[in-house]
């Protein structure tokens, strides 16, 4: 058990595909996906135990990213499906109480 400090739980970055034979689909880190429920690449979740604050870090998809994948949620909708209370910060992290 855990007592006090912080936690990090990286998420998985993207693999490449260069044909569409590749069997390397992205597939997110388990401890990652068990703790917040996001299957989305690049993003890294912060747990601070003494001040009871979980911190999502990540980008939220560019007009060039959009483009190409279509419309995708932010992350701040990705903290609040997760279950998390009142997402709240700024670009590119999501501070949950």
């Amino acid at each position: 058990m855990v007592g006090s400090g912080l936690i990090l739980l990286p998420g998985n970055e993207e693999a490449g595909m260069n044909y569409r034979d590749n069997v390397y689909h992205f597939r997110q880190d388990s401890t990652f996906l068990y703790y917040t429920g996001i299957d989305r690449a690049n993003l890294f979740f912060v747990i601070d135990i003494d001040n009871n604050k979980e911190i999502l870090f990540g980008d939220d998809p560019t007009v060039e990213q959009t483009v190409w994948t279509g419309p995708v949620d932010t992350l701040s909708v990705f903290a609040a499906r997760s279950g998390t209370r009142s997402p709240r910060g700024g670009p590119g992290s999501v501070v949950c109480s």
